[in-house]
């Protein structure tokens, strides 16, 4: 990870970035200041680099840059996976979210045993206001993520600590082979409770997480889209409301869910730790979004997005974030009224050279698991449970691409 500051662009900085005029000129008063970067305390300065103004602190923004699941290595992995996996210990019980860095001055009590558990997070998902079908959908679970994120950089004290994402787009066609369902990443495609992977022996409120995957390999070569038809699809859309609702809908977070279903099939879904792997892949392609159309204003609202009930009731745009150039690397400022982190997600490496040449492949179907993505079904008012499937032209209420609608039968 790359933490940037460059005293030669502060007033450009303070400009473009800081609207907030008391965060942008924000100088705390040390003896003998020397340049660095706070610690990572879940603190407004949380990871924030800082250079000096005399004795005053002058602080810049955390750069996140979030890599792509099959460039860590092994190693880094299995260091990732001891650290996710300690959000499970029960010693870990302060609330969330509450009092996080992002909207409160003051420290809070995030070191030492005093953590969220994981199920806080779920808890927080679960009983969500306002994230799903509408368009604070993008924001809300970006936040959320950042969130997560920082947890684990407190945890863990180290500032360089990001969540990684899987572009399943672009293994759209041979998706249940992927490394991701291996003991060694996120657990193998199997029915039944978590047995291998980050999440084994997962058991939350003394049930086991579970998965209940499409085995049908042909069906799942139609339930996604490949990236080539995502990048496509965005630079066609310039509106955030049907950008939100493509995403959401049609290239593949609702049908991800269904997929791989059990747990994740509901609101329930965070309790698999999958969730968080799918729901990078989804803020990448609101940055994705964001990058193809970062000279439109547009890319700093949020259509209409309201408030983030579950967040203090901030406004949603703040989360939508300001694109930006930092330090040659292209990110996105959040919050956006004053700024301290800036979001970048590494194009995918590995994928891109190993991969042949992918077509521009729309999904075709949405074959569920088990039974029907419930959160589906009940917002698009379809028959609830019973139908393991449904076509993407069957949901009426956002309306379907003409390319992504199945041929009419004479």
């Amino acid at each position: 990870m790359k933490l940037w500051f460059a005293p030669s662009a502060l007033a450009m900085h303070q400009k473009q970035l800081m609207v907030d005029s008391h965060e942008a000129a924000h100088h705390l008063l040390w003896d003998g200041c020397t340049p660095g970067t706070h610690e990572p305390d879940g603190s407004a300065h949380h990871c924030r680099p800082y250079t000096c103004d005399g004795d005053s602190k002058v602080f810049g923004l955390q750069l996140r840059e979030r890599r792509e699941i099959h460039d860590w290595s092994d190693a880094e992995f299995s260091e990732f996976r001891s650290l996710f996996r300690s959000l499970m210990e029960p010693k870990r019980k302060v609330q969330y979210p509450h009092h996080f860095g992002f909207d409160a001055e003051a420290t809070p009590e995030l070191k030492g045993d005093h953590h969220p558990h994981y199920m806080a997070f779920t808890e927080m998902h679960l009983h969500s206001k306002g994230a799903h079908a509408s368009d604070n959908f993008l924001p809300w679970h970006r936040r959320f993520m950042a969130d997560l994120e920082t947890q684990l950089q407190v945890m863990a004290a180290n500032c360089s600590i990001t969540l990684p994402y899987w572009n399943w787009a672009y293994e759209s066609r041979n998706f249940a082979d992927s490394k991701v369902w291996t003991a060694e990443r996120y657990g193998s495609w199997t029915p039944g409770c978590l047995q291998d992977g980050i999440g084994e022996g997962f058991a939350l409120e003394g049930t086991c997480v579970t998965r209940d995957p499409v085995l049908n390999r042909t069906a799942l070569a139609m339930n996604f889209p490949s990236w080539s038809y995502v990048t496509k699809k965005f630079k066609e859309e310039s509106r955030f409301s049907d950008l939100n609702k493509l995403i959401d809908n049609h290239l593949g977070h609702n049908c991800f869910h269904c997929t791989v279903d059990g747990d994740l099939r509901a609101l329930t879904s965070t309790r698999d730790p999958i969730f968080w792997l799918h729901h990078g892949m989804i803020d990448r392609m609101y940055y994705h979004w964001q990058q193809l159309h970062s000279d439109d204003p547009v890319v700093s609202t949020c259509g209409k997005c309201g408030n983030l009930t579950d967040f203090d009731h901030i406004p949603a745009s703040e989360w939508a974030g300001s694109f930006t150039t930092v330090d040659n690397t292209q990110c996105v400022a959040t919050p956006t009224s004053s700024p301290r982190m800036c979001l970048s997600y590494t194009p995918e490496k590995l994928l891109r050279e190993t991969l042949e040449p992918e077509p521009v492949k729309p999904p075709q179907q949405c074959t569920c698991g088990g039974r029907a993505h419930v959160l589906d079904l009940q917002v698009f008012g379809l028959p609830l449970p019973g139908d393991v499937g449904y076509s993407l032209d069957k949901l009426p209420w956002w309306g379907v691409p003409d390319d992504m609608r199945a041929p009419q039968q004479e």
